[in-house]
């Protein structure tokens, strides 16, 4: 196509301009008049126009999920039991591994793609690993990012950033969830989201030169439960290594969306996680969601292309973090750590030594003042110690999870069944405490044990999906297997018994 079709093609050109333009590239050179000159001038304006527009979609271009792929990653899932009770063999898993650096052909992306080239032929049996295990070397705080364990994989690091003209990351400092303050403080960024979202951060961590990772909840207006991700920024002057992965790139869904600041990422998804990503000409942002989140109740929920969209909508892609001052972060976090360990010493001091009361009356009047349902919460006064004193059990529908007894005029707990699963009397005063492990019940089994006036558990039964077979065990380090049918005449041979609850609207106050 010469260069007079494509303007044609593209209809850039008025038609007398292009009629024009034709008899200049198809008659001789002759001697032109004014009106000829000036249409001449204007065909070249317009050519200039053009040659400049085309100029720039050589530069700007669209990012594509396969711009980013650096190879391939096999790895075998063991065998498991799934939701319907099927066994489902150890399979191999192929995925594909994605850059989180930039795109193909890039430095980053090179150096990235070598190191994960490398590492995936290094040490294939993790000998080298196993004995670094036993003689660990000493690996500078500077080769944090990469996870290396030997000199070869540290010269490995020097020669791929050398190569690429990179820094390396540098010292790498964690972040809990309650010490986010600090992590925004050190890079000198106010938030990552927009002032309108919903989102508890769950920590991360970052590097000396500022590339960092956060994971976060994030409730986005109108979903009904929330969803966990994690947002990356990666700098293109230093070397990072990290990456991720998808099922498939032919059967992901992938649109190129434009958020309501105008910038335009990519967002990618397949069957279990979406990703957004958004390549700056200094660093390459990225989000990772979960597709699969839970609601309040227990429902299963599914991400859809909207639902991402909008949670896209909810983060800032233009955030660029500050060097930290990585000495005053580690000194923070370490006063953060001992103010964190005393309120932890202390709410544990109070499990052990909860709220005691005088009488089991005043405790059913605190459970009434703190507005529990009168109707469905339930009790009954019974002797299990064999001292002579009833003891308060409270529960609901039938089954019980505290058992409160009285020491020293004050309440004392004997039982708590934290899970609330149900418990349950059976003959002999015997506590029958009934879970689910997946798909299948287990069951431990307690006895009042006089001494300490606690219960003691002597007895666990369930199901061991590797050995695909029923145990009880009395040591809980020994194991008896056995098969349905016997496991089913040992449970049942501890006969529960009806205990009278009553709805605590009943109880009867002194």
């Amino acid at each position: 196509m010469t260069n007079l079709e494509l303007f044609t093609a593209l209809g850039g050109i008025s038609s007398e301009n292009l009629s024009g333009a034709e008899e200049l590239q198809n008659k001789p050179c002759v001697r032109t008049n004014h009106k000829m000159q000036m249409k001449r001038a204007v065909l070249i304006a317009a050519v200039i126009a053009l040659m400049l527009l085309l100029v720039g979609c050589t530069v700007a271009y669209v990012l594509h999920l396969q711009d980013l792929k650096m190879g391939n990653y096999a790895h075998t899932q063991p065998r498991y039991i799934d939701a319907d009770g099927n066994k489902i063999d150890e399979t191999e898993i192929v995925r594909e591994v994605i850059s989180l650096q930039g795109v193909t052909g890039s430095p980053n992306f090179k150096a990235t793609q070598e190191w994960f080239a490398f590492e995936q032929e290094y040490d294939k049996d993790h000998t080298l690993l196993y004995e670094t295990d036993k003689h660990p070397i000493d690996v500078p705080s500077e080769y944090d990012a990469y996870f290396v364990y030997t000199q070869e994989m540290m010269d490995k690091v020097d020669e791929i950033a050398g190569k690429y003209a990179l820094d390396l990351a540098g010292e790498m400092v964690n972040i809990q969830g309650h010490e986010t303050d600090i992590f925004f403080d050190s890079l000198g960024i106010q938030q990552l989201h927009r002032q309108v979202t919903d989102i508890r951060y769950a920590g991360g961590y970052f590097y000396a030169c500022g590339n960092f990772k956060m994971e976060f909840f994030v409730t986005p207006t109108g979903l009904p439960y929330e969803v966990l991700g994690s947002y990356r920024y990666n700098g293109k002057a230093y070397f990072d290594v990290m990456y991720s992965s998808v099922s498939s790139i032919e059967n992901c869904e992938e649109e190129v969306y434009r958020l309501s600041d105008g910038s335009e990422v990519l967002i990618v998804m397949d069957e279990e996680y979406a990703h957004v990503f958004y390549d700056r000409k200094d660093a390459f942002v990225s989000l990772s969601l979960n597709r699969v989140n839970w609601s309040a109740d227990g429902t299963q929920e599914y991400l859809t292309k909207q639902d991402v969209e909008h949670i896209a909508d909810c983060f800032d892609f233009s955030v660029t973090p500050q060097k930290p001052d990585v000495e005053l972060a580690k000194q923070k976090l370490q006063a953060s750590y001992e103010a964190y360990q005393k309120k932890q010493e202390a709410i544990m001091a109070a499990d052990e030594n909860p709220v005691q009361y005088d009488s089991y009356d005043s405790m059913i009047r605190s459970l009434l003042d703190n507005g529990v349902d009168a109707q469905s919460y339930q009790y009954v006064l019974r002797d299990i110690t064999g001292d002579g004193e009833d003891e308060l059990f409270i529960g609901e529908d039938g089954s019980f999870g505290t058992i409160v007894t009285m020491k020293d005029g004050k309440t004392t707990t004997i039982w708590s069944d934290t899970d609330n699963n149900g418990s349950y009397l059976c003959e002999g005063n015997i506590i029958k405490h009934c879970g689910t492990d997946g798909e299948y019940e287990h069951y431990n089994f307690m006895k009042p044990n006089p001494p300490t006036g606690k219960l003691t558990q002597f007895l666990s039964m369930g199901y061991d999906p590797w050995q695909e077979s029923w145990y009880y065990s009395k040591s809980f380090v020994d194991f008896t297997y056995i098969s349905k049918a016997e496991f089913d005449e040992m449970v049942n041979s501890y006969k529960v018994i009806d205990i009278g609850m009553r709805p605590i609207s009943e109880y009867p106050f002194s």
